[in-house]
């Protein structure tokens, strides 16, 4: 909110107005590349996870998944799987959640881990810039880690 004040001996004919249409949305391809694990932990009797990743945002409009890494028993499994997202900014949701499971069979699938980060510093900046950005560790350490006290 804000206030104007204006002389009266200014005609309101003469006083500028403020545009305040929204921001129009623009349309971003997002990549989430994922490579590998470490020390993921083994869910199965045998010692073992048949592992994979799912991937969506706040909304969970679109949910994308790896192929399954079966008989993962050393904690390294392994994909070089590409997921893209085609969003729109702004949006009211920008948390991007990653989460590893152990596919079963016969029972419901087994939550490894999960986790989620806030892309929207990520979207402004490629949005000013009108170029790529990667979020790589260092663009992370730098810019979206959050610190605590």
């Amino acid at each position: 909110m804000w206030v104007e004040i204006h002389p009266t001996a200014i005609p309101m004919s003469e006083v500028p107005l403020y545009n305040l249409t929204a921001k129009p949305l623009e349309d971003f391809e997002v990549r989430v590349c994922v490579w590998n694990t470490k020390e993921l932990v083994a869910n199965d009797i045998e010692g073992c996870s048949d592992a994979y990743v799912r991937a969506f945002f706040d909304s969970n409009e679109e949910t994308k998944e790896t192929d399954t890494h079966y008989r993962c028993s050393d904690g390294k499994a392994s994909w070089n799987y590409r997921m893209v997202f085609n969003l729109q900014h702004p949006r009211k949701d920008y948390s991007l959640t990653l989460q590893v499971y152990d596919r079963d069979l016969l029972t419901s699938n087994d939550v490894i881990g999960e986790t989620s980060f806030n892309i929207k510093d990520a979207l402004i900046d490629a949005s000013l810039t009108k170029k790529p950005v990667n979020i790589n560790k260092k663009y992370w350490n730098s810019y979206l880690k959050e610190t605590k006290a």
